[in-house]
Parts: C-alpha cells; sequence; structure tokens
C-alpha cells in the first residue's frame, strides 16, 4: 500500500509540473524573463522583420526594359514595352525589331497580332506580347501594339 501511494504522489508532481510549464515556441529562449515587455515565441525577436517577397526578378532593372526582359524573363511571361519599331527586309521577309528608350533592341513577330497593319517607323508604341525565350535568343510575339498618343 505504500508504494501505491508513493506512485500516486510522484505521478501527481510530475504531471502538474508539465501543466504548469506554459507553451514553448521556437523564439529565442535565453531571453530575459523578467522585463516587462517579451516578444510573442515564435517570433523574431527585437523587431527583426524580413522583407517582403519580390517579383519575378526584375527588380535589378525596370520591369518594362528590353534590357528586363532579355535578362529575366521566362518563356511565356506577358510583358509590356514601349519604344519604336524598326524594319530590316531580306529578300521579301521582314522582321521587326523594337528599341526602347535607353537604345536596347528586340525581335518582334508581329505576324499574329490583332493588328490590321504594320506598325510605323519613328512613331512611339506601346507593345502587349508574350515572351519566347530559348537557350540563345529571346524574342516577343506580339499581341497587339497601340501606337502612343
Amino acid at each position: 500500500m505504500l508504494q501505491r501511494s508513493t506512485l500516486v504522489l510522484l505521478l501527481a508532481a510530475a504531471l502538474s509540473s508539465t501543466a504548469l510549464a506554459g507553451p514553448q515556441g521556437f523564439g529565442n529562449d535565453n531571453q530575459n524573463n523578467n522585463s516587462t515587455h517579451l516578444d510573442p515565441r515564435g517570433f523574431p525577436q527585437h523587431g527583426v522583420q524580413r522583407a517582403a517577397p519580390q517579383g519575378f526578378g526584375l527588380e535589378t532593372s525596370q520591369p518594362n526594359s528590353i534590357h528586363g526582359v532579355k535578362t529575366h524573363a521566362k518563356d511565356g511571361d506577358f510583358v509590356v514595352l514601349e519604344g519604336m519599331f524598326s524594319v530590316v527586309e531580306h529578300g521579301g521577309d521582314k522582321t521587326f525589331y523594337l528599341q526602347d528608350a535607353k537604345g536596347d533592341q528586340i525581335e518582334v513577330d508581329i505576324s499574329n497580332s490583332n493588328n490590321s497593319t504594320d506598325p510605323e517607323g519613328n512613331v512611339p508604341y506601346f507593345l502587349w506580347g508574350q515572351v519566347k525565350a530559348s537557350w540563345f535568343n529571346t524574342s516577343i510575339t506580339a499581341i497587339e501594339y497601340t501606337p502612343m498618343l
């Protein structure tokens, strides 16, 4: 009987100490618990905040620049660019290029665009298109281009 009562007392003491321990988190367990302000457990200590998520890796250059498209855009991305068209003729074929204000240039396929006429030279345009990127070349398939008024 004495062994049973000793076992019950030990069990009761063990359960009461775990019940009073309180929740634990992922925070710094070595912080001073005597301070009047405690950071919640599981959150960064001392008000440190992480940066918000960034976009598509275009933060190093203008997102709507030809340089940004050539260096960061992925195949299938949609882009809006502004610039002036130029055309290079090879025999009977025309190849269109868009040049932005910084002088960067990219090839543009206008064959499936919603426009019924070719773009004019020396006129600034907005170009909405889809990126076609491969290992060695990046170009734009035009969806629509509109002169800037």
